[in-house]
């Protein structure tokens, strides 16, 4: 793989990583930051919820202050006198003040004098009889009638809705006395009434359901146990585009009465996704645009003046023979150091190399580089003592010009010298190129030669010296055979005076 898809991979996995970091704890972030402000928001329209249930409880407590505190309604507590019932315990009153109960009852609730209407603003005579029949219950007095005034939500029927009630002692205008009876007055919470009321102020829709309901929804259930184990409040997000909210009220007498739904658009949600993938989107850009100008930025920096001196490099190794070599690369850096050190020591391996091609070439010794049984250098010397060029020799197998009975000798030679074992110097044949054989002593050695293995074989011309060597055991032979004559002669010199001898003693 080049330097250059190296960088270009890299920096695409750092800024892959560098995205996925940045963009993993913006997400977290941004996630918990809506997430928050989303609840945060519910929360309010729930706030917003309870502050309202307590304002239509004002609103109650207004409206029962008024009737509470009324000449007419207290003489009518006293004689239960029918032009007060005619006229004011109605369908028009109850509408007109927007309540759905108002009755009267005495202190010992012998007397209960009421009316009522429903969700069609219809007589309600169900709800007569269960306020009837709450007004005897002891604990119901005991809670609504002990005092001047009292509120608080009761669940009245089975079936029934919730209702905000508020119980008043009755007095005259003048908060005078004595307290004959108390009255009653109620709200209840039926849905139109509900999300008329509620889902207004709470910008939400709204849904009541009675917490003993046998038929309450799967949310309302899930929600409901969460509520009783103590939680103020429970949020559960529908879809994308939807969030419920629960709270629960309790009755006069602490009890679960019901449970309150809002149901919220998810504005924060949908905002949220919008502003993260306005941050993915932003991110990536970002990331796309820091790559583009970093691996400009380097490629003009670094890459592209590296690659230059890189080319020239494989441009001189391709051919360290070329004269005037020199790169050139731009700038004052440590790129620019290196091009001239690196221009430097081309320099000085040319002057070297001349150095040594000059000595190598004059050197009476041939020089033979061998690769693969094949010549790739021969000095100067070859030519002058085999007379052949040395262009005749490069490229071919050096076997070719040794005399026949030698080259199973070089070959084996050379197999030993490659399988790592010492060659000592010996004496083979070369052939000239008019093919008078030519004795020449190998010394060779393995060495490295631009990162390969090759044969370094010095051939010494020995041919004068055999030449006086033959001569000298010439007359050292002729010598050894006149000091065998001599050793003959003398010998029979002896053997002749020993015959003289033997004469002259017989005579």
């Amino acid at each position: 793989m080049t330097l250059r898809k190296k960088v270009v991979l890299y920096v695409l996995l750092l800024s892959l990583v560098l995205w996925g970091a940045l963009y993993g704890s913006l997400f977290l972030l941004l996630k918990q930051s809506f997430k928050e402000l989303e609840n945060n928001i519910v929360e309010i329209r729930i706030n917003r919820v309870k502050s309202n249930l307590n304002f239509l409880l004002d609103s109650l407590r207004a409206k029962a202050a008024d009737w509470g505190e009324w000449d007419d309604a207290y003489n009518f507590t006293i004689d239960h006198n029918e032009e007060f019932i005619i006229g004011n315990l109605n369908e028009i009153s109850l509408v007109n003040l927007d309540v759905s109960l108002i009755a009267f009852t005495d202190i010992d609730s012998d007397g209960f004098f009421g009316y009522a209407i429903d969700s069609e603003q219809k007589f309600d005579e169900k709800t007569i009889t269960a306020v009837k029949e709450r007004v005897a219950d002891v604990s119901f007095r005991s809670y609504f009638m002990s005092g001047d005034r009292q509120e608080g939500i009761i669940v009245l029927t089975d079936d029934g809705f919730p209702m905000v009630l508020t119980a008043k002692q009755v007095l005259r205008s003048d908060k005078s006395g004595p307290v004959e009876a108390y009255l009653l007055m109620g709200r209840y919470l039926d849905p139109d009434f509900v999300d008329y009321r509620f889902g207004d102020i709470s910008l939400s829709s709204t849904q009541i359901e009675r917490i003993d309901s046998p038929d309450l929804s799967v949310d309302f259930w899930n929600a409901r146990k969460n509520l009783i184990l103590g939680a103020s409040s429970v949020i559960a997000p529908v879809d994308n585009n939807l969030m419920n909210a629960y709270i629960m009220f309790e009755d006069y007498k602490g009890d679960p009465a019901f449970i309150f739904r809002l149901e919220s658009n998810r504005e924060v949600y949908n905002a949220a996704q919008k502003a993260q993938n306005y941050v993915f989107i932003s991110l990536l850009a970002i990331i796309l645009i820091f790559i583009i100008v970093f691996l400009q930025l380097i490629s003009w920096l670094f890459i592209r003046r590296l690659l230059t001196i890189s080319q020239q490099v494989k441009r001189y190794q391709d051919n360290p023979n070329q004269a005037n070599f020199d790169i050139k690369v731009s700038g004052a850096d440590e790129l620019s150091q290196l091009a001239a050190s690196f221009n430097v020591l081309v320099k000085e391996i040319s002057s070297n190399r001349d150095f040594y091609k000059n000595l190598l070439e004059r050197l009476p010794d041939i020089i033979i580089l061998i690769k693969e049984g094949r010549a790739i250098y021969v000095n100067y010397a070859w030519e002058q003592s085999t007379g052949y060029r040395q262009e005749e020799i490069l490229g071919q197998n050096i076997l070719n010009f040794v005399a026949e009975e030698d080259r199973p000798t070089i070959a084996l030679n050379m197999q030993s010298r490659f399988a790592g074992q010492e060659v000592p110097p010996y004496e083979v044949k070369v052939l000239a190129k008019d093919s008078t054989p030519i004795t020449m002593r190998i010394n060779a050695k393995i060495i490295n030669y631009h990162g390969e293995i090759v044969d370094l074989a010095v051939l010494t011309d020995v041919s004068a010296q055999a030449k006086a060597q033959l001569e000298i055991q010439k007359k050292v032979d002729e010598l050894e055979h006149l000091n065998r004559v001599m050793i003959n002669r003398e010998a029979k010199m002896i053997e002749l005076k020993k015959k003289i001898a033997e004469l002259e003693k017989n005579q």
